[in-house]
């Protein structure tokens, strides 16, 4: 058994992997100088002392790296978990018998039907030290069709590679026998007009703020169709549970624009009163009036217990599935944990499957090994639709900061639509032994200015802190020991990114700084929870950070201490100023800013009219895009006022903050150079009324042509001029379909689908 969780444990009480030696002969066998391994060129990595097997006797080795050959029990000191070979090689080099291990599946085992003979087949229910006689997992199933988007309704079948029965669920709880029998096809449809289901269930408590109480989806959510099966024989399972996820519409995989997100999951792991994570539940009940301002409920609950077993399967935009695995989920964020839609963490673990999510998730990040993924529900923009932490991190890239991938998808809840979301990494120690090449076992990871800490100690922050309140740093000594414990640069690029951005709720709140824990480990500092800031041009950073007096949220002199001491030094205050003149030169600059912005809305505006059609969040008559342009809004004016907050905190002549301030208008488009394959179609799908952004535009006028499936053309425009960085089209009268769009610009032409649909 390479993955044992619950199954047999050890004489310590762990659960460590095991492998069982047979002996299938006639005679007794003296196993001295027998080498068990996990590495075909290393047979004798665990030698076993002297060892008497006699006929048909079993011996049980547990595969722990515990190394102990002493008696009774023997333990190697290897483990199973992560290798992909198990070998016996006797005294005289033979190799008498080795297995590939293949079941990802914790608590299963692998052997022969019959006591070393047979075919080789995986147990669900073992019997270490006796005959594999009982709880065989000999079923393949396998299905007529692969989960993803059909255009149209078509006959599913199900079969075994045994005629063993086979029961299913469409909830997403795992099938027992309790659950009906497949008898035969059953077709798969869209249910888009059935009655909602999940989505009718409250997700926050009623005594919350009226902008963030949960209302019933104004419509029938579009559906999809979420299988689980499993066979049983004997009234025991004989297969792994298989789940599926499809999705049926006329236009298929181009019904969104987005990656999808299906989760399968018992429903009741979600929304149960006493234990679903996602409803107020009995936690509210109990103290419906405690809490902070974000309230109580079961999703404000947190550990090990809050966690629950899931199905995640991903599909690209264009449909195909690029990831399918068992995975366990639990409500994260503090007050965004309160909004109608959750972020969720993903857990990769062993005992679900796999350690590891093992896929390229983000596009332009090399990583494709996590253990944790988010699905994050913007935080507190949830409100308004900008994702304002996303668009932090998209212009901190080529800064002195670790940035978080991100990945906007549509994501499902057991079929149904539960709207736009983006996986996004997670700031912990596995995320920065990973970015940095560390050991994520020494790692120190603090959690704000008191000095709470997540990960390992906070001795080093703690030395650090009462040198720096007790030392004046003017003296280049004293700084030279600051700056030894942390690093510098990268506290700077924090600190004025955080100033630029206008964060309120910072640097007493949302503040976390790690090191590695080593002589030489410098203190950085992690951009995180940066929901809400552009809302103010005017507000004064470069104050708010150094507040000395302020005695509690959002900035203690606590959380300010460090930055004021700091400026004590003139080396770091004249560092500190040149660096914002640096950034409010590229990348704060307006228009580089503007453009990122631009970049966001260009992913979600043509999924968010569903998305608000399903959360009704958006606050009173503002749109998506008056949001966007309030934002946009603050980036025209952010660096005018940045700009004569610094000279005036630092009492700076103008020649010495050489910025020069340009607050001309700004508009979503603008000098948008980094279009998904050189154009972008707003709304996509639509009625036959669009409008085209394309690179470089500006080129001349364009020529616009659409084509059928077959290739013919049906639509023809030329000298389409451009305003305002776009092109409207009216292609009324196209019969509803999936077509292509060639728009011509210059000397370029760029294609992509386009999906027409009714009026």
């Amino acid at each position: 058994m390479a993955k044992n969780s619950t199954t047999l444990q050890d004489e310590d009480g762990d659960f460590s992997d095991w492998v069982e030696i047979y002996n299938s002969g006639t005679s007794a066998v003296d196993l001295n100088g027998y080498g068990l391994s996990d590495d075909e060129a290393e047979p004798y990595k665990w030698i076993f002392p002297t060892t008497v097997l006699q006929p048909n006797e079993f011996l049980l080795v547990f595969c722990s790296d515990k190394d102990r050959i002493s008696g009774p029990i023997y333990h190697t000191n290897f483990k199973l978990s992560g290798s992909d070979e198990i070998s016996l090689t006797n005294d005289l080099g033979y190799l008498l018998d080795e297995r590939e291990l293949t079941t990802s599946v914790h608590d299963i085992s692998e052997g022969h039907v019959v006591d070393g003979v047979g075919s080789l087949t995986e147990f669900y229910q073992s019997t270490p030290g006796a005959s594999n006689l009982n709880g065989r997992l000999h079923n393949s199933l396998s299905s007529t069709h692969e989960s993803g988007f059909y255009t149209s309704s078509f006959n599913l079948n199900i079969a075994g590679s045994e005629p063993h029965e086979i029961r299913f669920t469409t909830d997403g709880s795992e099938p027992t026998l309790s659950n009906p029998v497949w008898t035969g096809s059953v077709e798969v449809a869209n249910r888009s007009s059935e009655t909602n289901s999940i989505s009718t269930i409250p997700t926050n408590a009623s005594n919350l703020s009226d902008n963030i109480i949960w209302e019933e989806p104004s419509a029938n959510v579009f559906k999809g169709t979420v299988f689980r099966f499993r066979s049983f024989e004997s009234g025991m399972p004989t297969s792994h549970t298989v789940s599926q996820s499809f999705f049926v519409h006329q236009f298929g995989a181009y019904r969104y624009s987005l990656a999808v997100v299906s989760i399968i999951t018992d429903s009741l792991s979600l929304f149960d009163y006493d234990s679903g994570i996602y409803v107020p539940g009995a936690a509210y009940d109990a103290n419906p009036n405690g809490g902070d301002v974000w309230g109580t409920g079961n999703y404000k609950l947190s550990g090990d217990e809050w966690e629950r077993r899931a199905h995640i399967q991903l599909f690209d935009d264009d449909g195909a599935l690029q990831l399918a695995q068992d995975v366990g989920i639990r409500i994260h964020g503090s007050g965004s944990s309160s909004m109608p839609q959750k972020s969720l963490r993903i857990y990769a673990r062993e005992k679900y499957g796999e350690k590891d999510i093992n896929h390229q998730v983000f596009q332009g990040v090399e990583t494709d090994q996590f253990d944790v993924l988010l699905l994050r529900n913007m935080g507190q923009d949830f409100i308004t639709g900008v994702p304002q932490d996303v668009l932090s991190h998209k212009l901190i890239s080529g800064m002195h900061q670790a940035k978080l991938g991100f990945r906007p998808v549509i994501v499902f809840i057991n079929g149904e639509y539960w709207g736009v979301q983006n996986i996004r990494e997670r700031f912990d120690k596995h995320f920065l032994a990973q970015f940095h090449e560390l050991d994520k076992d020494s790692i120190d990871i603090i959690g704000s200015y008191y000095g709470g800490f997540s990960v390992g100690d906070n001795e080093a922050f703690f030395e650090l802190y009462d040198f720096m309140e007790a030392n004046v740093l003017s003296t280049q000594s004293n700084y030279d020991f600051a700056a030894s414990k942390m690093d510098i640069e990268d506290f700077i690029d924090n600190t004025l990114t955080r100033i630029y951005l206008g964060c309120y709720d910072w640097p007493g709140n949302n503040m976390k700084m790690w090191r590695p824990r080593e002589v030489t480990g410098k203190f950085k500092w992690l951009l995180l929870d940066n929901d809400g800031c552009l809302g103010n041009y005017s507000h004064n950073g470069i104050e708010h950070a150094t507040e000395p007096n302020n005695p509690g949220w959002p900035n203690p002199p606590e959380s300010t201490l460090f930055l004021r001491k700091l400026l004590e030094n003139d080396g770091f205050k004249q560092q500190f100023i040149g660096r914002m003149v640096e950034l409010l030169n590229t990348v704060f600059d307006k228009d580089a800013a503007g453009t990122k912005l631009t970049e966001l809305y260009d992913y979600y505006a043509p999924e968010y009219e569903e998305h608000d059609e399903r959360w009704l969040m958006l606050e009173g008559s503002q749109t998506l895009q008056e949001n966007y342009e309030n934002i946009m809004n603050v980036i025209r004016l952010r660096p005018c006022y940045v700009r004569q907050h610094f000279i005036n905190h630092f009492n700076l002549a103008e020649s010495e903050f050489p910025f020069e301030c340009d607050s001309s208008a700004l508009y979503l488009g603008l000098n948008n150079t980094d279009i998904t394959g050189g154009m972008s179609i707003y709304p996509n799908p639509n009625s036959g009324n669009f409008r085209v952004r394309v690179q470089d535009g500006s080129s001349g006028n364009l020529v616009v042509q659409i084509y059928d499936l077959t290739g013919r053309q049906v639509y023809y425009e030329t000298d389409i001029e451009e305003k305002s960085g776009e092109i409207e089209v009216s292609a009324n009268g196209l019969a509803s379909g999936i077509y292509t769009l060639s728009v011509k610009s210059g000397t370029q032409t760029f294609t992509k689908k386009l999906a027409l649909q009714p009026n």
